[in-house]
């Protein structure tokens, strides 16, 4: 399917006899034609007669003043465009068809034979044209279904197809390891999260709940900085990877469309084993002032969204400014518990853009995001503020005259500012088993008053614990960079994409304590560890903190990709990649891990003895191959093998307070040692694509070297927290599939399934991963108008997850063999299933409803990810009723 985009025109002389011409050669050609095109033929409109004779028609007989007109090469609207009063007399942009070649005979068909491109000379001046960019519309009446990228339409190619056009080459290119989701599909599942809304769309996508506004995204089992994310070019990086993910500062609502790399198949973001490249809607031109209204409503929750935009240019100027607000109170499980996961959101969006000449243009971006008192259930810490203003500048150059094709030069500077605190009366339960653990640990014993030996002090049940425990955190990070590239030829021929780029990250985070102890009066006195020397008995606070020096990451590198069309059936693309990745940490920023005279919080750092400076060279490549067997079959066999560096989390955690692996909250100690890993990693696809039948099956195996997990410290911390010393282990695996198939039961009835599954395994110590969720499959039905849902649609399907029978097994610091005992670091949760019911309307071509319903019969369970914290859960929402409307005006 070709990606098409609606344009007014009016025709003139010189549009009817260059359309009849043209029209003549392609009724010729389908007068013989022997069946519909295949795939690789219908990838090209120019070469289809039978779209450009149903468009011809339209724009000649049936309705010439709306008419959906490709825009292929042969179509000029941005550099050849002439203004002309329509008959209601507004300006009208005229399309002026530019000769490149000419109609010979050639194998009993007459064909256009091409020539090479000639500078244009225009017969009276041409008004200054915009690039050929338009402002995203909500689902049109016309538009296909398979843009709305849900389970049961159409599988991963219509999704790809259904990409903006300037978009659709990119995932076409890797079509076998890529997947997409666009904005209208994003908007019926109005989500709060990008994460969660990218999941529910995406196969190779699952999140690991943290709250309701913030989902950390896994892609096959990969994690934190294995997955590379950026938003128009932008690198994001978590200031805390448990209050904090690579997308949670991306607002749903301003995004157009993501493609996901599900592995080490792209080389022109930077090093990772997955990537998230997200992009806004660009700037529009020609165009007047347009507002743009958009709504949801979550009652579980009382979650509420609103984002109001306006938008608007001339043809040399476009500009978009909005602002969205997010605002939710603690939802309710199955069970009727009232988990917390309050929130307070807003955003604020800028965006300018000017046409340097015809060819050639500027964009320029400022985002700002405020995220006020949100609680994460089961972390350490609450969010009190995060902070982030992010400014973005790119210099476009599609100058049909310069040696290249596309040229982008850019440059980006986010900042990010956090703040977190236990203050809130939710964080109790975590509080108080510190308490009791710091108790055990400051007063180990406790001396008679007859001077008989002293017992333990868990064993004196009247013993007052230590009171008044609380924390507080603060972070920062700065990401800038930039990158330069240039494409020579267009991506669905040979073409070539070369260029460097630049990531600086600079990160702190520390962590602040206060413990205030009681001394009780005698017959019974503790006998502190380190005792104090206060004056008398009663109150005393002592303080320490941990987290993470201030670091740095510089990451300069290089890359370059081709696409080659090998025949007409089968098509490669290959990249290499090079980086240096140098990291450093200040001493003098090194957190003071307890109080002056402290025998177990020592003043010295836990970070490994030596040099904290770091530097790494780092190599990536990788060959994507896709071949059309037949009309309806396609195949792809794909391998690659990329590196990517530790995080400056990993290197130089100093004890910090972590949540980020099921069992709640953990002290991380990093090591400046630790390698990049390394990932091999082989795809095979197959694709199935006929009329009323679309399916696919996808399968992955990757080996890891030097794979970053973590070993559980046998030593006991005084907060009862369970010590991780990072670590890499020799060799890790990680293998899966994806599956999807629908079926038109009748032109009204779809039913649909799909499955997705990761299976890790440390295979070094032959121990199942951390952190990989389990079997997960979708079986439902779609009901939609006959005109394959092009007006309204409705889905009813259930959620199935398997139990994990794998749970994550570590290493024990310092005892070599041993491992965890099972369910310490990881517990077996249940499977679970739940119905729900999703569905649009598109009551007219500016608007949009839409609703559903997640968890219809109102299960309590919990999902494998989320954390359980002690007696702390982290239950899923019970019965969840969603509406959202997309009003253009």
């Amino acid at each position: 399917m070709r990606v098409v985009q609606k344009r007014r025109v009016i025709p003139s002389t010189e549009y009817l006899l260059t359309s009849v011409l043209l029209a003549t050669a392609a009724l010729a050609q389908a007068g013989d034609a022997p069946g519909p095109p295949g795939p690789a033929q219908a990838r090209s409109s120019a070469s289809s007669p039978a779209l450009f004779r149903t468009q011809l028609w339209h724009a000649l007989v049936a309705d010439p003043l709306d008419t959906s007109i490709d825009i292929g090469p042969d179509i000029r609207p941005a550099a050849y465009t002439r203004s002309r009063s329509g008959p209601t007399g507004r300006k009208a942009e005229m399309p002026t068809f530019r000769p490149e070649g000419y109609i010979r005979p050639s194998g009993g068909y007459f064909r256009v034979v091409r020539q090479p491109l000639a500078p244009l000379q225009p017969q009276q001046p041409l008004a200054p044209a915009a690039p050929p960019v338009s402002p995203l519309q909500p689902l049109q009446p016309t538009q296909p279904l398979g843009a709305l990228g849900v389970f049961g339409q159409g599988g991963i190619m219509s999704a790809l197809e259904a990409l903006p056009a300037e978009r659709a080459p990119i995932a076409q290119s890797i079509a076998p390891v890529a997947s997409a989701t666009s904005a209208p599909a994003l908007a019926v599942n109005a989500r709060p999260d990008l994460a969660q809304a990218i999941s529910e769309e995406v196969l190779a996508v699952q999140t690991m709940w943290r709250s309701s506004i913030s989902q950390a995204p896994f892609i096959r089992g990969f994690k934190n900085r294995e997955i590379y994310a950026q938003l128009d070019g932008q690198y994001f990086e978590p200031v805390r990877w448990d209050l904090d993910t690579v997308v949670n500062k991306i607002d749903p609502g301003i995004v157009q469309d993501t493609i996901i790399v599900a592995g080490p198949y792209s080389v022109q973001y930077g090093p990772g084993f997955t990537f998230m490249d997200i992009v806004t809607r660009p700037t529009p031109r020609n165009q007047r002032q347009q507002y743009r209204s958009s709504m949801s409503w979550l009652p579980n929750g009382q979650q509420i969204y609103g984002r109001e935009t306006v938008s608007g240019g001339t043809q040399d100027f476009g500009y978009r400014l909005s602002y969205g607000h997010r605002n939710g109170n603690d939802y309710q499980s199955g069970n009727g518990t009232y988990i917390p996961s309050h929130y307070n959101t807003g955003d604020i969006l800028a965006e300018l853009g000017y046409n340097l000449t015809p060819g050639q243009r500027i964009e320029g971006t400022y985002r700002r995001q405020d995220m006020n008192h949100t609680a994460y259930p089961g972390e350490f810490f609450d969010v009190s503020s995060l902070e982030t203003n992010a400014f973005n500048l790119r210099y476009i150059d599609e100058d049909v005259t310069m040696p290249w094709t596309r040229m982008l030069a850019q440059g980006w500077y986010n900042s990010n500012n956090m703040t977190g605190n236990t203050f809130n009366s939710t964080k109790q339960p975590i509080v108080t088993g510190i308490e009791k653990s710091l108790t055990e640990s400051v007063y180990p014993t406790i001396a008679k008053a007859d001077g008989t030996p002293p017992i333990p002090a868990d064993m004196n049940p009247n013993l007052p614990p230590l009171v008044g425990f609380s924390g507080s955190t603060v972070g920062s990070l700065m990401s800038t960079g930039g990158r330069v590239t240039a494409q020579f030829g267009e991506l669905d021929e040979v073409s070539l994409l070369t260029g460097t780029d630049v990531r600086v990250l600079n990160q702190r985070v520390t962590e602040f304590f206060t413990i205030n102890p009681y001394l009780p009066n005698p017959p019974f006195a503790p006998t502190p560890a380190s005792p104090p020397s206060p004056p008398g008995n009663g109150m005393y606070p002592f303080q320490f903190s941990t987290g993470m020096p201030r670091a740095t990451m510089v990451n300069p590198g290089a890359f370059a990709e081709m696409t080659l069309p090998w025949t007409s059936y089968f098509r490669s693309k290959i990249g290499g990649r090079g980086d240096y990745v140098d990291t450093n940490a200040y001493s003098n920023t090194v957190p003071i891990n307890g109080p002056p005279n402290s025998a177990f919080y020592p003043t010295t750092s836990a970070l490994p003895a030596g040099p904290l400076n770091k530097a790494n060279g780092l190599y990536a490549f990788y060959m994507v191959n896709q071949v059309d067997i037949t009309q309806h079959w396609s195949a792809g066999l794909s391998f690659g093998q990329s590196q990517r560096p530790p995080s400056l989390i990993d290197r130089y955690a100093d004890g910090m307070f972590l949540g980020i692996i099921q069992s709640g909250y953990r002290r991380v100690i990093g090591d400046p040692n630790l390698q990049p890993e390394r990932n091999w990693q082989i795809d095979a696809q197959i694709n199935g694509n006929y009329d009323r039948w679309r399916g696919y099956l996808r399968g992955y195996n990757s080996w890891v070297n030097n794979y970053i997990t973590y070993s559980a410290n046998s030593v006991k911390d005084p907060t009862g927290a369970v010590l991780l010393n990072t670590l890499n282990t020799p060799l890790a695996e990680l293998r899966g599939f994806e599956a999807f198939n629908s079926f038109d039961l009748t032109p009204r009835v779809t039913p649909f399934a799909s499955a997705h599954y990761v299976y890790g395994t440390d295979v070094t110590i032959n121990q199942p991963l951390t952190q990989i969720p389990p079997l997960q499959g979708f079986a439902g039905v779609r009901f939609h108008d006959p005109n394959a849902g092009r007006t309204w649609g409705l889905e009813l399907f259930a959620t199935m997850t398997r139990e994990q029978n794998r749970p994550g097994i570590l290493r024990v610091t310092g005892v070599p063999g041993a491992v965890t005992k099972p369910g310490e670091i990881e517990k077996r949760v249940g499977g679970w299933t739940i119905g729900n019911i999703r569905g649009y309307w598109n009551v007219s071509r500016n608007l949009m409803l839409s609703g559903g319903i997640t968890n219809i019969f109102d299960r309590n369970y919990i999902q494998y990810l989320s954390l359980q914290t002690g007696p702390v859960q982290v239950l899923s929402p019970g019965i969840s009723p969603y509406t959202s409307l997309e009003w253009i005006y």
